[in-house]
This record gives C-alpha cells, sequence and structure tokens, in this order.
C-alpha cells in the first residue's frame, strides 16, 4: 500500500482592505464627498495561493452620488476574484457629503 501526499506551500489566507471607487457621478455642483467609511475594513480571503499573492486590495463598486446632497450609506456586493472567497459577502459604504463653501450650489431648471 502506497500513499502519496501533495503540499503546496504558501498562504491559503489573507486579509486585504477593501477600498472604495470614485463615484460614478460626483454630488451635485455645490457639493462634495467630505469623507468615507467603509465596513468592515478588512477581509480574510481564502484561496490558491499563487492568487492570493496577487490580491492587494478589493476595490468595491462605484456609486452614483448624483443627486446626493447629503451623507449616503450604500450596501454594496465584495467582488472576489475568481478562485477567492472572503468571510464577508457584503460592505458597508458611507459617503459624508456636504455643501461646498467655495461653490454655490446649481439651481435646478
Amino acid at each position: 500500500m502506497a500513499i502519496h501526499v501533495e503540499a503546496f506551500a504558501g498562504t491559503t489566507s489573507a486579509s486585504v482592505p477593501l477600498v472604495d471607487s470614485q463615484p460614478s457621478h460626483p454630488p451635485p455642483q455645490g457639493y462634495r464627498v467630505t469623507g468615507i467609511a467603509i465596513t468592515p475594513l478588512l477581509v480574510t480571503i481564502s484561496g490558491d495561493p499563487a492568487v492570493l499573492l496577487r490580491v492587494r486590495n478589493i476595490v468595491l463598486p462605484a456609486m452614483d452620488l448624483g443627486n446626493r446632497t447629503s451623507d449616503a450609506t450604500f450596501q454594496v456586493q465584495i467582488p472576489y476574484p475568481n478562485g477567492v472567497t472572503g468571510d464577508a459577502q457584503t460592505a458597508t459604504v458611507k459617503y459624508s457629503i456636504s455643501a461646498n463653501p467655495n461653490v454655490s450650489p446649481s439651481l435646478g431648471p
């Protein structure tokens, strides 16, 4: 009876930060993003060690802030790369939006 064991060197999990994307549309003229909070900030990913070595962060989808004149909170799916799983499926992204003191808000038609 023979037993064959294959061992693979490398890490099979890692913690990486979630990173926001530029908004697909910024807030209206006269407003600006003054802060961004992402929860969780880090996720633990697992998978093939060769794939994990290439993952430095995970970029979240872009949000549309085009009609937001106050704080906005979004629940977004975390887009894990192929071959990678994570300990969280969704993230909460909160944008703090304030009037820009240097620009007058645009008046609608």
